[in-house]
């Protein structure tokens, strides 16, 4: 029956992980931007106001990278924990920014 999953079906990837069938949440780098921004203090006024080199200049002061990065991390993190809290993830990277080893 089609859907149904047999004992014989193959659940693992050719690198022997388990496939995981949840959708992937979908972080877009404006989104990613922008929460990140009203994190780190800035209004939507402000964030609106001003071109995208500025705010973009903005965020990587804050988390040190550009949001494009910190969307394909999220992908990534959330696919493989997805009980962590979103503003968290932002909180650590800022922390990892300020407090570099």
């Amino acid at each position: 029956i089609e859907g149904e999953a047999s004992p014989h079906t193959n659940t693992t990837n050719p690198s022997g992980e388990t496939n995981n069938n949840t959708p992937r949440m979908l972080f877009s780098v404006d989104k990613v931007l922008r929460d990140g921004l009203i994190f780190a203090g800035f209004t939507d006024v402000r964030i609106t106001r001003c071109a995208e080199k500025r705010n973009t200049d903005r965020f990587k002061a804050h988390y040190g990278v550009c949001p494009k990065t910190v969307a394909s991390f999220l992908e990534d993190l959330f696919h493989k924990h997805p009980s962590l809290k979103y503003k968290d993830v932002f909180m650590t990277l800022n922390w990892l920014k300020t407090y570099s080893v």
